[in-house]
C-alpha cells in the first residue's frame, strides 16, 4: 500500500498486477490522494481504516473479484 501527499479526494485503486498499481498512480496522482492495494484484504482494511471518496478495482483478483 501507498498514499499519496496530495489533500485532494481519496482514491482507493485495488489491482494485483504491481505494473497496474504503478500506471494509476503515475497517471492520477497530481490530482489525487492515490492510495493502493494489491488485493481485496487490503482494500477491505483501508477501507475500514480511512475516507475513501472513490473506489477503483480490478474486476478479476485471485482471491476474490473487484
Amino acid at each position: 500500500m501507498q498514499e499519496g501527499n496530495n489533500t485532494e479526494a481519496n482514491v482507493l485503486y485495488v489491482d494485483d498486477l504491481q505494473t497496474n498499481l504503478i500506471l494509476f498512480q503515475a497517471t492520477f496522482e497530481k490530482d489525487y490522494n492515490i492510495i493502493l492495494a494489491d488485493s481485496p484484504q487490503k482494500a477491505l482494511e483501508i477501507l475500514r481504516e480511512q475516507e475513501i471518496q472513490v473506489l477503483v478495482t480490478d474486476q478479476r483478483m485471485p482471491e476474490m473479484t473487484g
